[in-house]
């Protein structure tokens, strides 16, 4: 174990280097707040800014798994007015899934889960979705 110290500037405690999160660009490769008091700030801060964090997250995820950015999912949520692409009903507090070709990657529209679970059930063929439709209105008999 080291002997170097360090004084949080958050707590103002002198600690073992080890209490602080190690960082490059600090003269002693150390945050200057420990451990703790970080931990303490983050979560003060998750909770007071919820929807931003959401936001910023959500917005990458777009950008990194299907090429949108959140103004081009917001757009195309208003071209759907609100609803899913499929069944028509609105997304029940959670945003809808984004529906995309799984050949080409491009963006066919904003689906609800069930749709969305629906149409990766049957791994995106119409013949399935086709004898499905023929299976659930056909006449028992």
């Amino acid at each position: 174990m080291s002997n170097i110290t360090k004084v949080c500037r958050s707590c103002k405690q002198e600690k073992s280097i080890s209490e602080f999160y190690e960082k490059r660009g600090y003269k002693d490769g150390h945050e200057n707040w420990c451990k703790n008091c970080r931990k303490s700030w983050r979560a003060g801060y998750e909770s007071q800014n919820k929807e931003k964090i959401l936001a910023q997250d959500s917005s990458r995820k777009l950008k990194k798994n299907y090429g949108i950015s959140l103004d081009e999912y917001d757009r195309l949520l208003e071209k759907q007015n609100g609803v899913c692409a499929s069944c028509g009903k609105p997304p029940n507090g959670r945003r809808l899934h984004v529906d995309h070709d799984h050949r080409t990657g491009a963006v066919r529209g904003l689906l609800c889960s069930g749709c969305n679970v629906a149409l990766g059930a049957v791994n995106d063929n119409p013949s399935v979705l086709e004898r499905l439709i023929n299976y659930i209105t056909k006449k028992n008999g």
